[in-house]
């Protein structure tokens, strides 16, 4: 992808199931106060950027 043509090792472990945990509980609606919180501060901080894309 991108032209980028080297072999990456996939996830795995604590950091996987974490991952696969918060995209659980995101697509279901069913945030925990980590989550919300993390939501809060991501719109904090984009709210100070604008990206063009072209």
């Amino acid at each position: 992808m991108l032209g980028i043509d080297t072999p990456h090792v996939p996830v795995e472990g604590k950091f996987a199931e974490e991952i696969r945990a918060t995209v659980r509980r995101v697509s279901t609606g069913q945030l925990n106060a980590d989550d919300k919180r993390r939501i809060r501060r991501s719109r904090k901080v984009l709210q100070n950027y604008d990206a063009v894309w072209e």
